[in-house]
């Protein structure tokens, strides 16, 4: 999920991101963000210190 919530492209990161703890809540902030009007890329950004 979220290699399609953030459009990420390069594998290494997305599976980095989906083998990290906590996949579920982190999927559900950056989505709550996104709902908010965060813009994909800040989203991006926030991804990387979650």
């Amino acid at each position: 999920m979220l290699r399609t919530l953030l459009r990420m492209e390069r594998t290494f990161y997305a599976d980095r991101q989906e083998e990290a703890v906590l996949l579920k809540e982190r999927e559900a902030f950056l989505e709550h963000l996104l709902q908010q009007g965060t813009s994909p890329a800040a989203a991006r950004g926030v991804a990387w210190q979650c």
